[in-house]
């Protein structure tokens, strides 16, 4: 596979975006890093992205290991040391009721506060890291297709960014239509990461990739990068596919990590 990364005073981390019911981290651990191979960093994967449904377990949270698969993650071979929750229809459907929305959007404040990754030496702690569980890096917002560039979508985005500010936000948007220079230069203001991400190529007869796939983009709009691989399945792919999607990025993850603090490289299998 070549050479590895690895990167000088930047937070990096490796890994699996999860259903709800978790599945085998093991197993699926195992299976990319047979296709990865010297790709992955010494610390290998150590990173799992959750819905936000599956991190809330109760009064307090007090139980949030138990749910979503992550307690397994934790006490892996290779155990999770942070998560990202993504955020779902409270926050991708404008049309959700604004309680629930609220209630929802309180939720993620009190889970970042409580689980927020430590300050570094010397900084004031703000937050404190409950010690052997982990952290949680990020919250990510995917968009879907239908979710156009329209003045509706964007009011109801502007809300989203208002009351998730201070949060460490990266989002993703299916629709081709949000990816300009007005979009770009709004998210870097408010230092929030656009999910760059990667698909397989479309195959005739196959169906694997529907419809028109987002445009590539190498920018860092915050000090969050993160990059999600869709459709990265061992079990699926051709020889050599997954290998070649790896070996494109690896000059850019290298551009992009010289802008960024924290760098997220997230693999999700099946079709995407």
């Amino acid at each position: 596979m070549g050479r590895g990364l690895a990167f000088e005073g930047v937070d990096v981390s490796f890994g699996l975006s999860l259903p709800g019911d978790g599945g085998s981290w093991d197993s699926a651990v195992a299976s990319l890093k047979r296709v990865l191979g010297g790709f992955v960093p010494n610390e290998g994967f150590c990173m799992a992205e959750l819905p936000l449904e599956a991190f809330i377990s109760g009064p307090g949270n007090e139980g949030f290991l138990l749910r979503g698969g992550l307690e397994t993650a934790v006490r892996a071979r290779t155990p999770v040391k942070d998560v990202c929750l993504r955020l779902g229809r409270p926050f991708i459907d404008s049309d959700c009721p604004t309680g629930s929305y609220r209630a929802a959007a309180a939720e993620c404040r009190a889970l970042y506060d409580q689980y927020a990754p430590a300050p570094p030496p010397g900084a004031p702690a703000a937050r404190i890291a409950v010690a052997a569980k982990p952290e949680i890096s990020a919250f990510l917002l995917e968009f879907p297709l239908a979710f156009a560039y329209g003045t509706r979508e964007r009011r109801h985005l502007d809300r989203l960014v208002r009351d998730l500010a201070g949060l460490p936000l990266a989002i993703a948007f299916f629709n081709p239509g949000w990816y300009s220079l007005r979009v770009i230069e709004a998210l870097r203001e408010k230092n929030i990461g656009l999910c760059l991400m990667d698909f397989p190529s479309p195959r005739d007869g196959r169906g694997d990739v529907a419809g028109s796939a987002p445009p590539q983009f190498d920018m860092a709009t915050s000090s969050l990068v993160y990059l999600k691989f869709h459709g990265f399945s061992p079990d699926r792919a051709t020889p050599g596919e997954l290998e070649a999607r790896i070996a494109s990025w690896i000059p850019r993850i290298e551009a992009l990590a010289l802008q960024a603090q924290t760098l997220r490289i997230v693999f999700q299998g099946g079709g995407g």
